[in-house]
C-alpha cells in the first residue's frame, strides 16, 4: 500500500492526464481529404472530404484581353474530420483565402488549392464557407480525352470569351471540386463592359450599371450543377425569347453574325421539349436555350439549362442530342467518367428518336440502318468500357446507342420507355451507374435483358441483330 504522501503527489498528475485525455477525446483530430477521388479516367480530378453545397462566383472579365479577376464563395459541408482539403484550380493567381471570414494558411503549386484551416481540424457535419480571391489570363485545359490543341474550359476568341469544360476544363476559370460527384447550386454576378452580352447558367436576375460604366449581371441556376456543365459567354449576341406551350421559357443567344438559317435551325426547340418530356419525364430544370457562338469550333456541348454550339453546329440530331443531355447526363450524372454511356449513348439515341417522331419511321430506320453497317464495318468497342482516349469515340455514341436501340427492339415501346422514365425519375438531381442501369431494366423488362445489355455494353465486338443483318445484305444485291 502506497504512503499518503505518495497519494497525495501523485493527485495532480493523474489529474492532468485526465485532462489531456479528455482534451484528445473532445477535440477532433482530422485527417486530409484526399487529392483525387480515384475516377478510372481522371484519378486526380476532385477532392474528397467534403460537399460543396452552393457557388457564388464575381466574375469581372475583360474580353478583349481575356482576363478575369475573380472571388469564389464556397459552401460546404464537411464529410469527415479535416486537417485540410483542396480544390481544382489551374494556373491562376490566388491573392487571398478566408475560411468562415479569417485568413487561410494555404498552398497553391498552380493544380491544387490546399487549405489548411486555421483553428485546427474541421469536425463532420460542419458548414463553412469559403471565399476564394484569385485572377489571371484563364487557358483552356488540355486533355487527351479531346485532344483540341486549345483545350477544354476557357475559350477566347478576338474579343470574346465563351465556355465548354467537359470534362476537366472548370478548375481552368474557377476554384471547384471538379468532378460529377460532386454538384451544387450556382449563382454568377458577371461584370462586362457595355456593349457585350453576358450569358450564364439558369436565369437573369437583374443588372447593375457601375460607376465605370461596366455593367455587372446577376443570374442563377437553382437546380444542382456539375462543374462541368458551368458556362458562360461575353460576346455579342442576340436574344431571342420563346417558351413552351407549358410556360417553360427558353433563351437562345444568336451571335450577331447568325443568319436567318442558322437561328432557324432553332425553331423546334419548343416542340422537342415537349416530346422529350413526355417520353423521358419532366424537363428537369427552370429555363432551357442555346449561346449560338461565332466560333466555328465543331460540335456542342450540352451545358445546364443553355448548350454552346459552334457557329455552324446548330444541325436537328445535335440540337435534340443536347437537349437530351438534360435528362441524361445532367441530371442523371456518372459517378466515374468510365461509365460516359449513361450521357452520350443515351443522347444519341435519344437524337435518333426525335428523326423519327419528326420526320417519320423511314427516315429514322434509315438512319439506324446506316449506323448499323457503320458500327458492323468499324468493330466499334464496347461502350460500357472505353479508354479514355476513346471515351467521345464511335464506341461510346453510335455503339452505345445501339444498346439503347438493341434493348428497345426487345422488351417494345411500353417497357422500353418505362425504363427511361424510372431511370431518369429515381437518380434525377444525383448519379447511377451502369450496372444500376442493367439491374433496372432486368426489373422491368426480365432477366434475358441482362445478357442482352452485357453483350452489347462489354463485348469486344458489337453483336449481331438478324433483321438489320438481312436490311443490310438487301442493300447490298439492290
Amino acid at each position: 500500500m502506497p504512503s499518503t504522501s505518495l497519494r497525495l503527489r501523485s493527485a495532480p498528475l493523474l489529474l492532468t492526464l485526465g485532462l489531456a485525455l479528455l482534451s484528445a477525446c473532445a477535440a477532433p483530430q482530422g485527417r486530409a481529404g484526399e487529392r483525387g477521388l480515384g475516377d478510372s479516367f481522371f484519378p486526380f480530378l476532385g477532392n474528397s472530404g467534403y460537399d460543396v453545397r452552393h457557388v457564388h462566383l464575381e466574375l469581372d472579365i475583360d474580353p478583349v484581353a481575356g482576363r478575369l479577376t475573380g472571388v469564389a464563395e464556397l459552401q460546404i459541408v464537411a464529410e469527415q474530420d479535416l486537417s485540410e482539403f483542396s480544390l481544382d484550380l489551374r494556373d491562376m493567381d490566388v491573392a487571398s483565402v478566408k475560411l468562415d471570414g479569417l485568413p487561410a494558411v494555404h498552398d497553391y503549386g498552380g493544380r491544387e488549392l490546399v487549405i489548411h484551416p486555421a483553428e485546427g481540424a474541421l469536425s463532420r457535419g460542419d458548414h463553412f464557407t469559403l471565399r476564394v480571391a484569385y485572377g489571371g489570363s484563364p487557358s483552356g485545359v488540355t486533355t487527351d480525352a479531346f485532344p483540341a490543341p486549345s483545350g477544354v474550359g476557357w475559350m477566347h476568341v478576338k474579343d470574346e470569351v465563351y465556355v465548354m469544360s467537359q470534362p476537366v476544363g472548370a478548375a481552368g476559370f474557377f476554384p471547384c471540386n471538379d468532378h460529377p460527384l460532386d454538384k451544387a447550386i450556382y449563382s454568377f454576378e458577371i461584370t462586362a463592359p457595355e456593349g457585350y452580352t453576358v450569358v450564364t447558367n439558369g436565369l437573369p436576375q437583374g443588372r447593375e450599371t457601375l460607376d465605370d460604366g461596366r455593367i455587372a449581371h446577376r443570374w442563377s441556376a437553382r437546380d444542382p450543377m456539375a462543374s462541368y456543365l458551368v458556362t458562360l459567354a461575353v460576346a455579342h449576341l442576340e436574344l431571342d425569347l420563346s417558351s413552351t406551350e407549358s410556360g417553360l421559357p427558353i433563351r437562345n443567344y444568336f451571335n450577331v453574325n447568325a443568319d436567318a438559317k442558322a437561328r432557324a435551325d432553332f425553331d423546334n426547340t419548343a416542340e422537342m421539349l415537349e416530346w422529350f418530356s413526355e417520353i423521358f419525364g419532366p424537363y428537369p430544370f427552370e429555363t432551357y436555350g442555346c449561346i449560338l457562338a461565332s466560333v466555328p469550333f465543331p460540335g456542342a456541348l450540352e451545358t445546364q439549362t443553355i448548350p454552346v454550339y459552334g457557329a455552324n453546329a446548330g444541325h436537328e440530331t445535335v440540337i435534340a442530342h443536347e437537349l437530351a443531355h438534360q435528362w441524361f447526363g445532367n441530371s442523371v450524372s456518372v459517378t466515374d467518367w468510365s461509365e460516359i454511356w449513361l450521357c452520350e449513348g443515351f443522347a444519341t439515341y435519344a437524337s435518333w428518336l426525335w428523326i423519327g417522331h419528326s420526320q417519320g419511321q423511314a427516315a429514322m430506320d434509315e438512319s439506324l440502318l446506316r449506323s448499323y453497317g457503320y458500327l458492323r464495318r468499324a468493330k466499334l468497342g464496347p461502350p460500357g468500357k472505353p479508354g479514355r482516349t476513346e471515351m467521345f469515340g464511335g464506341a461510346v455514341y453510335m455503339r452505345g446507342a445501339w444498346v439503347l436501340r438493341a434493348l428497345h427492339e426487345s422488351v417494345g415501346d411500353e417497357t422500353f420507355f418505362a425504363i427511361l422514365r424510372a431511370h431518369y425519375e429515381r437518380n434525377r438531381d444525383a448519379h447511377a451507374t451502369i450496372q444500376e442501369f442493367i439491374e433496372l431494366a432486368v426489373e422491368l423488362g426480365g432477366e434475358p435483358q441482362r445478357a442482352l445489355l452485357e453483350a452489347w455494353l462489354f463485348d469486344p465486338e458489337p453483336p449481331t441483330i438478324e433483321r438489320w443483318n438481312a436490311a443490310l445484305d438487301a442493300v447490298k444485291t439492290s
